[in-house]
């Protein structure tokens, strides 16, 4: 470093004539000193002292910090292992959030590889554009930003784990394919250490190489420019990924032994905080960031009084006067301007001592050689005080631009001087003095903004049907217009084209929303129609701003004063040529009869709207009338400009008030609004405080602020915004998020949130780590003994029951053969073979049972309640019993009630008399099961068993009092106790006892009238065998083949039995068969069940409403027998090959009786249907999952309606009678009340005391447009009486794009799906055989070796079960392998990665191919006997594996689907980011939104050691922090985000303040 300083002193005392390079001997010795400088430059980590106590880097979040020792183990260590290039050093992009991992990755990638920084806020396809211009080798990323980006295929990706001490470990997403031979040392001086871009705004973004020498020269000389040593601490808020942050704020304070606090993000009171915890010494901001800073120090007088900062040094543009003079007195300290740019960075800064004397300079040269030329050719510098080019040379500037042939130096000029872009001065002194920018960029508040992307949106807003431009802009021009905090803001200019009326800043803002940052908006309007300035055809955005005299645009400038119009001066116009411009008027005349046409009404009166200046538009006599904003500027689009369109619409119900001479009284018109704005008891107090905090930060009236008030729209930036943000802190003493006001920017929702989080605070004690649930020790779900023990289910427990079933059969057949040889007869060996396949699965039916009771009484006794580590000893055997008795399952206990209530109590349940259990419900842990009498129980949930924080395992009894009724998808939670006579509705939980009633008791199915049991053994039970026939049919048929020749006789008939089996045309007739049985099964089925309906209509009668008592014999009969084939309506056989969503399913619902109307998305699961005669479903109706139309309880039967255009989301029950309107949106979960009506678009979710909770209706943008159509047209033709009513539009994107052909994409017909639905049946149908038939085929081939082991002994039968089971084991894992391999393949070939974004049908493939992947993923759902791949892995780190190589971000040691009996699996992987030890039950992860038909995409985010009990579900963009909890049936609505250690329970969820164990 010193001999740097002696050099640069040196070379800058030489006569000008030798650093021009005009002296051939003098450039040798100056080449021959530099190259020995750069030679003996040591490696950044040996420039660093090696103290292990001394800090280098803080992060103020976590407390946490990195010494210097720590920092230089940490970066000479550091290395990705990329190979070395021939050239050069491999090129790492590093896309990380500000902060300590950050300033690490630079530190430590700069050292050894081409470090090039990126924008976490650029959008993916232009990184995609950026990694592939900087041909980037690799890029560091969180793990949460892989899936946004999709990398994979271009380069490496490396996921960055920060770690707890502040370093951060690395792996890549997909294993390197070799191991490099070499890999790079760390960087020599002339080595390119860090890459950036320039601004681009040429079009073409630059490429601008930092060489570790550069890197070294710029940080000495920042260090020399303000003295800092090892004792200076530096507050850095600025992004790391410029220059400026990476030179002044990381480099500069490490060299010199400092310490550099990293803070995430700018936060004024973070600032503050930092201030008072952590003692910095100075800090580097832009002037947006002092502004605000200074404006929260008035709230913090406490922490400015420790502040012990001794300089601050400005950054990203001018610092205005009155603001450095502002903040030396409030700081008491000194203020440095500043002056540096990508390709040199320091330029110039004044020195330490430095009193603001001279007004507008950034200060001295502190490093490069600084002057001002002339325009001359060669040019020459400038007298003192002349204006001119500012250009440097020498130290540190950049060595040239990087392009595809190397560095290029065409941007220096004779004498090695490069040109800056900017204009200014130098003084006597050698102060400089910048006085204009040459360059295009707009740098607004220290943001650079590119006008070429500005103009790129606006354009491609102009050419998209879709938007609200279309057709309207031909030009555009952007350029950089002047703000009195911001320094500049985009302008934009437009061109029209004739005819079209001029879109305003509403409808460009509404238009770049989906395109551009909301900073890069144009903040004002110039409109010239003739064109846009240009000179030889190249746009003219310089000095724009200053031709067109535009004053300077502060925040009290209403939206509407920001539009002007001017003529295009002529081509080639000098720069200095002024443009004159006037303001647009708006005037209430101009607008007046066409807004007065549009509302249908000509009492309307117009105002100014102090707000925003827009017109305000105020009806009179508005009974009927009631005019919005939306439908107007529907109306009126295409007839005025945008300017005039009005932004508020005020409905009064009298007359226009008229004077004595008949003229608009106008101060009774403007008492009038008064009236409206404002009127006692419309908000509560903290409304009316927030709605006083929005007008004071946007400068209006409180009265002007109403709860529907957007802060964007009513003129407010993201600048006011976070003064906002801040203020309301202060205000409420909350915390709130900085991007709120983004998220939910009108006073109603900030109103909303500032209430729950007061509550919150109110109610909320703190706890610490020890009050929470949980196991302190844990255990490792990677211990390799539990990893073989959770392999037992797959290789040994399915093995052993399919093994015993066929070793049956072929003993069974062989035995009954010698015995009772078949008769020649056909029927006779069909019937024979039939019997025995009865046989074998009856036997089974009871020894499979059996056996696990036995196994579970050996294994774990009885189940003891206690919290207990996961992967534990005693955890594992309870996973493995539990996997035992899945596998094995009821079997014949099942049959009947009485047999189920004998399985239950064999397994250790305590259950009383008359107690009665559906064949659906889910229970577990018996041992600690309690029923007392006449207890009654639906397809509900009850397991003791339960997921606790830090992956535990949970075990509490449940005890449910006599008489007890629990409901339809209820959950009863682990410790439950419920007192007699408890009855718990559909869709609730025990924690929920509350909404408990005896009218519950009616609503359940055991309570609905049957007919005398005679009739079910005569009528019912014959019809249920004929239906069962009719879908064995086809395999019975495929049969014939195989006994056409039937095993002769002889001494060892297994020999026999098997050789005949095992014939090659056999086998095919047997794969044939069941094949038959798979897709001409299931319609023969419904064939039948079509003709026994009709017979039971014929003979007993349609179903018709009506109350139980009145119920006739045969409608029970009829009833009874129906639900008997078709249990819970479900056409799951059928489906499967016609596909699940279209028409062919309302064909069948209409088949069956039920009213089905057209273009009806049907749902992959469901819905539950108790009588299709009493369903009507309109057209256009969205389905979610897993949802229940009830139509029959124990009050009697009623229509169920779903209306047009109408949502019913995933797990909803709709009870009998209900009705939901048009457009009416049911959410997940619902409970519709019986007979109850939901009206037209209105919003529903939750289940709440047996009914769903009304939210206000949340109309899009599109359905704005849509309604405003609608109301014009039927506005306009019903002026007649007689004229009918015209039909609303309901139809959704499913129906547009595949039944209307309106989809941008190619839609696969219902043969196509019918063909690929059909074909994957097949397959995975000879996918399931393939083990049995293995088994058989080695058999044979074993029996013909004649072994000892197979000889016709007593042990034959063992010998055959032993081989049996050892190729169905190795098979079935091996097709494990192979299916789970084919599911993934398919996923990432067919889906890629998901990411974040709306997928509507009409607009994308990506629901098309996600129901293609779905049907291929039928191969591991299908397996071991319907269980399913994944749900034989639950709760393994097998199971976490797989979801990671589906794109998913899991933690260590996370428990997915951890009681082992899930409903619902991950469906979007890529989506979900679970921390370590999370823990999820039967519980969803959804990353989907399906709001009519409108589908997104958003992230979930689990916190480490969460849980998500059973019943519980985390909906699409919300999130959990650390140690958070949700119970069961708890929803977290979109968006939402449950606190670190906060319970939650309820849906919509509300915190839990109860003891949860």
């Amino acid at each position: 470093m010193h001999i740097l300083r002696c050099y640069q002193d040196i070379w800058l005392t030489l006569p000008e004539a030798l650093r021009d390079g005009r002296d051939a001997s003098t450039n040798q010795t100056l080449d021959r000193i530099q190259r020995r400088m750069r030679e003996n430059m040591p490696s950044f980590p040996d420039l660093l002292p090696n103290d292990p106590s001394r800090p280098a880097l803080i992060c103020p979040q976590s407390d946490q910090e990195i010494t210097y020792a720590k920092l230089q183990d940490f970066v000479r260590a550091f290395d990705l292992g990329l190979p070395c290039p021939a050239q050069g050093r491999p090129r790492v992009a590093v896309m990380l959030p500000n902060g300590p991992s950050l300033a690490l990755a630079v530190l430590a990638i700069a050292n050894r590889y081409t470090m090039i920084p990126m924008a976490r806020t650029v959008a993916p396809d232009q990184l995609r554009a950026d990694v592939e211009a900087v041909e980037a080798d690799a890029i560091l990323m969180l793990e949460a930003d892989v899936p946004k980006v999709q990398l994979d295929s271009v380069l490496t990706v490396f996921v960055v784990h920060p770690q707890p001490d502040l370093t951060f470990t690395v792996t890549p997403t997909r294993p390197p394919t070799t191991t490099p031979e070499a890999t790079p040392d760390h960087n020599k001086a002339d080595d390119v250490s860090v890459l950036l871009f320039t601004s681009g705004t040429s079009g073409k973004k630059k490429l601008v190489p930092i060489t570790a020498y550069n890197l070294f020269a710029g940080a000495v000389f920042t260090m020399n420019s303000v003295s800092l040593t090892a004792s200076s601490r530096c507050l850095n808020m600025m992004p790391l990924h410029h220059i400026g942050g990476m030179v002044r704020s990381l480099y500069a304070p490490m060299l010199a032994g400092g310490t550099t606090i990293c803070c995430a993000s700018f936060d004024p009171s973070l600032f503050w905080d930092v201030v008072e915890k952590h003692n910095p010494t100075w800090y580097y901001a832009t002037p947006t960031m002092h502004q605000m800073i200074l404006a929260e120090s008035e709230h913090r007088r406490d922490a400015l009084a420790q502040s012990q900062i001794q300089f601050i040094i400005n950054a990203g543009g001018g610092l205005p006067a009155t603001l450095a003079l502002q903040l030396r007195e409030v700081f008491q300290c000194t203020v440095l301007p500043s002056y540096g740019m990508t390709e040199c960075a320091p330029i110039a800064s004044p020195p330490t001592d430095y009193k603001l004397e001279r007004e507008g300079t950034s200060g001295r040269p502190v490093g490069p050689d600084v002057a001002i030329l002339d325009g001359a050719s060669p040019p020459r510098r400038a007298a003192p005080g002349e204006t001119g080019r500012i250009c440097v040379r020498g130290f540190p500037v950049f060595p040239g631009y990087l392009t595809s042939e190397g560095i290029n130096t065409d941007a220096f000029e004779e004498g090695g001087w490069f040109d800056t872009g900017d204009l200014g001065c130098l003084d006597q002194d050698g102060y400089l003095y910048i006085t204009g920018r040459s360059k295009e960029v707009i740098n607004r508040g220290g943001e650079i903004i590119s006008p070429i992307e500005v103009e790129n949106a606006i354009l491609s807003a102009a050419r998209d049907p879709t938007s609200i431009l279309y057709g309207r802009i031909t030009e555009t021009l952007a350029f950089s217009a002047p703000h009195d905090v911001l320094q500049e803001v985009v302008g934009a200019v437009i061109v029209t084209p004739a005819g079209q009326t001029r879109p305003d800043l509403r409808q460009l803002h509404e238009a770049l929303g989906e395109r551009l940052h909301q900073p890069k908006w144009p903040a004002l309007i110039v409109y010239m129609d003739e064109g846009v300035p240009k000179s030889n055809n190249k746009l003219q955005r310089i000095r724009l701003g200053q031709r067109l005299s535009l004053d300077t645009l502060t925040d009290a400038i209403p939206v509407a004063e920001r539009h002007y119009e001017a003529k295009c001066p002529p081509q080639g116009s000098p720069l200095t040529l002024s443009i004159p411009q006037t303001s647009c008027q708006i005037h209430g005349s101009q607008a007046h009869s066409h807004i007065a046409e549009a509302a249908g009404s000509p009492d309307v009166v117009m105002r100014q709207s102090p707000v925003d200046g827009f017109l305000q538009a105020v009806f009179f006599n508005a009974q009927e009338t009631k005019p919005t904003v939306s439908k107007l500027a529907q109306a009126l689009r295409s007839q005025v400009h945008g300017y005039l369109i009005p932004s508020g619409v005020k409905c009064v119900d009298d007359p226009i008030p008229l004077d004595m001479h008949g003229y608009i009284d106008e101060k009774a018109v403007d008492e009038a609004i008064r009236n409206l704005n404002s009127s006692p008891g419309d908000s509560s107090s903290t409304e009316f405080r927030v709605r006083e905090l929005f007008a004071q930060a946007l400068n209006q009236s409180v009265d002007d602020i109403t709860a529907s008030t957007d802060f964007f729209a009513a003129g407010g930036d993201s600048l006011s915004a976070g003064r906002l943000i801040s203020t309301l802190r202060r205000e409420f003493d909350i915390r709130l998020s900085g991007d709120v006001l983004f998220i939910h920017s009108t006073v109603g929702d900030i109103t909303t949130i500032i209430e729950e989080a007061c509550a919150k605070n109110a109610a909320k004690e703190k706890t610490t780590e020890e009050d929470l649930p949980g196991c302190r020790e844990t255990r490792s779900s990677t211990n390799p003994l539990v990893l073989l023990i959770q392999l037992i289910p797959m290789l040994v427990f399915f093995p052993l029951r399919v093994g015993m079933q066929w070793t049956i059969f072929v003993f069974v057949m062989g035995e009954t053969a010698r015995l009772f040889p078949p008769d020649d007869e056909l029927f006779g060996r069909l019937l024979h073979i039939v019997l025995v396949g009865l046989a074998s699965r009856l036997a089974i039916g009871i020894i499979a049972p059996v056996a696990a009771i036995l196994f579970k009484w050996v294994v774990m006794g009885r189940y003891r309640a206690g919290l207990y580590p996961m992967w534990g000893s005693y955890h594992t055997r309870w996973w493995l019993t539990q996997k035992a008795i899945r596998v094995a399952g009821k079997g014949v206990f099942n049959y009947f009630d009485f047999t189920r209530m004998v399985y239950y109590r064999l397994m250790g349940a305590h259950i009383g008399r008359g107690v009665q259990i559906h064949e659906h419900a889910s229970l577990g842990e018996y041992d600690l099961l309690h029923f007392e009498d006449n207890v009654v129980l639906e397809n509900c949930i009850i397991r003791p068993f339960a997921a606790e924080r830090n992956t535990s395992m949970l075990l509490a009894p449940i005890r449910i009092g006599a008489r007890s009724a629990i409901g339809l998808r209820t959950v009863v939670a682990p410790g439950s106790t419920l007192p007699p006579n408890t009855c718990m509705g559909p869709n609730s939980s025990s924690w929920e006892l509350g909404s408990a009633d005896e009218a519950n008791r009616t609503l359940n199915s055991s309570n609905i009238p049957t007919p005398h049991w005679i009739w079910s053994l005569l009528v019912i039970e014959p019809l249920t065998l004929v239906a069962g026939f009719a879908y064995r049919l086809p395999w019975l048929a495929g049969l014939i083949p195989i006994v056409m020749h039937y095993p002769f006789q002889g001494t060892d008939m297994l020999r026999v039995i098997v050789f005949w089996f095992t014939n090659p045309s056999r086998i095919g007739w047997h794969i044939l068969a069941r094949i038959y049985y798979a897709v001409v099964g299931p319609i023969l089925w419904f064939v039948a069940i079509l003709l026994i309906k009709g017979l039971l209509d014929l003979t007993c009668g349609r179903s018709r409403p009506g109350p139980a008592s009145k119920m006739s014999l045969r409608q029970k009969v009829r009833q009874a027998a129906l639900f008997k084939m078709l249990p819970g309506g479900s056409l799951a056989p059928l489906t499967r090959l016609i596909g699940k969503h279209y028409e062919l399913v309302s064909i069948t619902i209409r088949l069956l009786g039920g009213r089905a109307g057209k273009r009806i998305y049907w749902p992959s699961v469901g819905p539950g249907i108790q009588d299709f005669d009493l369903v009507e479903v309109g057209n256009d109706v969205v389905f979610g999952s897993r949802s229940h139309l009830v139509t029959s309880d124990g009050s009697g039967r009623e229509r169920v309606i779903i209306s047009d255009g109408a949502m019913l989301g995933d797990r909803a029950v709709v009870l009998p009678g209900v009705t939901v309107g048009e457009m009416a949106m049911v959410g997940s979960g619902s409970l519709l009340r019986r007979n109850g009506f939901y009206p037209p678009d209105t919003v529903w979710t939750g289940s709440k005391n047996g009914n769903a909770i009304q939210f206000p209706t949340i109309t899009t943008h599109a359905d704005k447009e849509k309604q405003a159509l609608s109301s014009s047209s039927s506005s306009s033709s019903s002026s007649g009486e007689d004229e009918k009513k015209q039909p609303r539009d309901t139809t959704r994107p499913f129906g547009r794009a595949f039944y209307q052909g309106m989809a941008n994409f190619f839609v696969i017909g219902i043969p196509g799906i019918v063909i690929y639905s059909t074909l994957m049946v097949i397959i995975s149908t000879v996918w399931r055989l393939l083990g049995v038939l293995s088994g058989l085929l080695v058999l044979a081939h074993a029996l013909r070796q004649d072994h000892y082991a197979f000889a016709r002994e007593w042990w034959q039968p063992f010998s055959v079960y032993g081989l049996f089971c050892a190729v169905v084991s190795a098979v079935s894992f091996a097709q494990t392998l192979i299916g789970v391999a084919v599911v993934i393949s398919t996923k990432w070939l067919v889906m890629g990665r998901r990411t974040e974004g709306a997928y509507h049908w009409d607009r994308s493939s990506y629901n098309q191919r996600w129901q293609f992947f779905l049907t291929v993923e039928t191969l591991i759902k299908d397996s071991y006997r319907g269980i399913g791949v994944l749900p034989m892995l639950s709760g393994t780190a097998y199971l976490n594996l797989y979801y990671r190589l589906m794109g998913a971000s899991i933690g260590k040691d996370c428990a997915l689907l951890a009681n082992g009996d899930p409903n619902i699996l991950l469906t979007e992987p890529d989506m979900v980011t679970l921390g370590d030890r999370v823990a999820v039950d039967d519980a969803s992860l959804v990353c989907h939104l399906n709001t009519r038909g409108e589908f997104e995409l958003h992230p979930l985010v689990v916190g480490d050691r969460s849980i998500l009990r059973t019943g519980s579900r985390l909906m699409s963009a919300s999130s959990m922090g650390k140690d958070a909890c949700l119970l069961e049936h708890t929803l977290v609505l979109s968006g939402d985000y449950v606190d670190d250690g906060c319970t939650m329970q309820g849906w919509p969820a509300e915190p839990f303040d109860g003891k949860r164990v």
